[in-house]
């Protein structure tokens, strides 16, 4: 019997010892997230909840209460239940939300000082977002209205926002953009946005634009591109060149463009006098957001170098693109290929915590292919501000001090236009179809039909539009062997690699999985246009670009 006495009273003490560590347990947990054990209960709950309010702030302001068909939002914060989660999240209360944000908006410390490297971004998001948050609060880009008696007291309740606490917010304005931005040398971002507002008539010349960069290296590809548009796609939108100042290109060789091609309409842009501190130490490809940021257009259409297209750009872009209107942007996706394992989408979910609903569809944050922009062909409506916020944090990323981190994850600038997008909560979307090729087919026995040539894009409607790489079979190997343009296929499938690599006899091939759909038999017009461009970098090269352009 006391046996039996001890061991029930040692089971109880053990019962009474693990309730009592199950409690402190529990505890901890409520703690880390909601702050019990901080010195400051709101600032220990927005430690670990501000990302959960900021997104579902930013998701009301883009209006997705008013959006019924759940397929079309794009962060969907809002609606969904989570019940996995419905211990740590409340529904969403606007002011209750706002109050949280704004509090750890006036507390935490614009410039980032976080040591461990793997969360920089993070942080770095929080920031970006809380400065986005404050300028649409202050300076408008309201809800979309839900009803009529929501709206009005959504309105009423902005508008003691920002009686009571303007002050503050130009305050957090201020401070984030010098912290968050340097590059910008004390250039306020309201000024900035209202840069690419304009209505009048009488600047449409710095409206909608074309902006290429190049230094020396590829300026052959430029010139050609240029002079493409101007004489076989008879595009006349105003187009500058940027470079990044006489290392990138000689002061005589850009006097020399700016002659010859002024009458076109371009115009060249030395990016030195407008970050130098950034462009003396620039790589490569860490200019192009740059240049975007930089250009006098309040609509850019950006494109690299070696970029051609099948049609004059500007209809199909700015007027065509149902992309473009909706969200003030146009990306297009790269190949499916190079998955390394899938290791980069921990990295992704790592630093966005929340990530949106559209993400989900992109196959990069699924581990399904490290490459999902082409950044070939960027186009931007600055004057929209979540689409300059973003622009500003894609600059960020490639920028002197962020860049080596950025690229340790990423394949140099190309994806950073859409994360930026996606770290602010900013809308977005990509055209339709995955990268293809545009050459010519390719029979090798027992295999698949394959085409190949160079890095293809269709638009909207899946028509043929775009591809870089100019005319050449592999402009890395040789800038003699021109291509045959003979046929072209896009990608439709997200999941599976279908690319054979480029060799020294072919560049890159895909082998379509349903090629009665995706291969795109090019038309009369189309073969014309591929001929013409050849024939015109045959005339270029004959004797270089400079003397070329000495003769026009």
């Amino acid at each position: 019997m006391a046996k039996l006495v001890s061991g029930r009273s040692v089971k109880k003490g053990v019962s009474v010892v693990a309730i009592i560590g199950c409690y402190l347990f529990g505890m901890l947990v409520l703690g880390r997230y909601f702050g019990i054990f901080s010195d400051n209960y709101q600032l220990g709950r927005q430690d670990h909840m501000i990302d959960w309010d900021q997104i579902q702030f930013l998701d009301y302001l883009n209006g997705e209460l008013e959006i019924k068909d759940a397929s079309l939002l794009f962060g969907g914060s809002l609606t969904p239940k989570f019940p996995d989660l419905r211990h740590l999240y409340q529904p969403f209360d606007l002011q209750s939300a706002w109050n949280y944000i704004h509090e750890y908006s006036k507390a935490a410390i614009p410039s980032l000082t976080v040591a461990d490297k793997e969360r920089s971004f993070l942080e770095l998001s929080r920031r970006v977002r809380a400065l986005l948050i404050a300028y649409k609060v202050l300076h408008g880009d309201r809800p979309v209205k839900h009803s009529f008696f929501e709206d009005i007291e959504a309105a009423s309740f902005f508008k003691h926002i920002k009686t009571r606490q303007g002050s503050e917010l130009q305050q957090i304005i201020t401070n984030y953009t010098r912290a968050l931005f340097p590059f910008l040398e004390n250039k306020s971002l309201h000024e900035l946005h209202k840069q690419f507002q304009t209505k009048d008539s009488s600047s449409s010349s710095n409206q909608t634009g074309i902006v290429i960069t190049s230094g020396e290296k590829h300026m052959l590809f430029a010139i050609h591109g240029i002079l493409s548009l101007r004489n076989i796609l008879n595009c006349t939108l105003p187009i500058e060149l940027h470079y990044a100042g006489d290392k990138d290109l000689p002061h005589h060789k850009a006097q020399l463009i700016s002659t010859i091609l002024s009458p076109l309409g371009v115009t060249t842009v030395n990016l030195l006098n407008h970050y130098p501190s950034e462009m003396r130490d620039i790589q490569g490809w860490s200019v192009k957001p740059f240049a975007i940021l930089a250009s006098r257009f309040q609509k850019v259409l950006f494109m690299d170098a070696d970029v051609l297209f099948f049609r004059d750009p500007e209809q199909p872009v700015f007027q065509e693109s149902r992309l473009f209107r909706e969200t003030g942007q146009l990306f297009y996706h790269d190949r499916t290929a190079d998955r390394q394992g899938g290791g980069f989408k921990y990295w992704f979910h790592e630093v966005v915590p929340h990530a949106s609903r559209y993400s989900k569809t992109l196959r990069w944050p699924n581990g399904l292919s490290w490459h999902e922009q082409e950044a070939g062909v960027v186009v931007l409506d600055k004057s929209r501000i979540g689409v300059l916020v973003s622009l500003l944090y894609a600059c960020k990323m490639n920028s002197k001090g962020l860049r080596g981190e950025t690229y340790s994850h990423v394949w140099g600038d190309k994806e950073t236009f859409w994360l930026a997008m996606e770290f602010a909560r900013v809308p977005y979307r990509f055209n339709a179809g995955y990268s293809g090729a545009v050459g010519f087919r390719d029979h090798v026995s027992g295999k698949q039909e394959r085409v190949c040539g160079n890095n293809f894009h269709v638009d909207e409607e899946l028509r043929p539009f775009w591809w870089n790489g100019g005319v050449l079979r592999n402009k890395g190997k040789s800038l003699e062997r021109v291509m045959d343009f003979e046929v072209a296929a896009y990608d439709s499938e997200r999941s599976m690699e279908k690319w054979d690599w480029e060799t020294d006899e072919t560049p890159f091939c895909l082998r379509p999985m349903f090629p009665q759909r995706e291969i795109l038999p090019l038309s009369k017009e189309e073969k014309d246009v591929g001929a013409r461009y050849i024939q015109l970098y045959t005339d270029i090269t004959a004797d270089g670009w400079e003397s070329y352009l000495g003769r026009l």
